[in-house]
């Protein structure tokens, strides 16, 4: 499983870091970045998911 985040599309809510805080982190103008680029761990696959479900500009696409 591999993440990408697409920095156009967020707007700065920032839900994917209070969901998946290991998968995600924010620039200094509050935009999503990601700290994990590529695969997911294992572990995280569920918050990978979850982060991207709740994104409501749908900046973030979880590849299977």
């Amino acid at each position: 499983m591999k993440i990408t985040y697409e920095r156009d599309a967020c707007q700065g809510p920032n839900r994917c870091c209070k969901l998946a805080p290991e998968l995600s982190d924010t620039d200094d103008e509050d935009y999503a970045i990601p700290p994990v680029e590529g695969e997911v761990p294992a572990e995280l696959k569920e918050k990978a998911g979850l982060a991207a479900d709740h994104c409501p500009e749908f900046a973030i696409e979880i590849d299977k």
